[in-house]
């Protein structure tokens, strides 16, 4: 696994995270922001690797980022937006499990995402989802409330949101 690139700013901490360092080793910690550095090469993030950051607030995700990992930040209830690279390939399980992301926007180029990755992790919030989705596990927005999700008309992320939302009232698809 190769977790690199990262520079988190906290109260008292500053650093890079190296891929000499093993996953998990964040987990819990008082990060505040976390920035993917674009120059670090190709980056995984690992599974439970920051798990439970509870004041991690903003992440910034460049170009590189390839997958995030299960758990990976699982917990992290102070998170309310992301943007996720182009480069994504997959957001695992419980990636983003019981945060409160307001907003979630995938960039171009991310193909899938799988079960439970955002399970209770947007409440009252937007999704714009890509084109390039070829893959919605049936529950990877399983107990979100109030979402609004933003899709291009005649894609499969449209019609795949569509058949879900039948079972979600609170569910608002957004066809563009």
């Amino acid at each position: 696994m190769k977790i690199a690139g990262f520079t988190w700013i906290g109260e008292e901490k500053y650093g890079i995270i190296t891929p000499e360092q093993t996953s998990g080793e964040y987990r819990g910690r008082d990060i505040t922001a976390l920035a993917y550095l674009s120059d670090a090469g190709p980056c995984f993030i690992g599974s439970q690797e920051f798990q439970d950051c509870k004041q991690l607030r903003e992440i910034r995700f460049q170009p590189g980022l390839i997958s995030i990992g299960e758990d990976a930040f699982q917990g992290c209830s102070s998170l309310t937006s992301v943007v996720f690279p182009y480069t994504l390939q997959c957001v695992h399980t419980n990636a983003f499990g019981d945060v409160k992301l307001r907003m979630a926007r995938f960039e171009e180029g991310v193909q899938m995402l799988c079960a439970l990755a955002f399970r209770n992790g947007i409440k009252s919030g937007c999704v714009h989802l890509p084109v390039s989705l070829k893959y919605i596990h049936e529950s990877a927005f399983d107990m979100c409330r109030d979402v609004v999700f933003h899709v291009v008309k005649g894609t499969y992320a449209c019609d795949r949101m569509r058949e879900l939302a039948k079972q979600h009232s609170d569910w608002i698809i957004d066809e563009f």
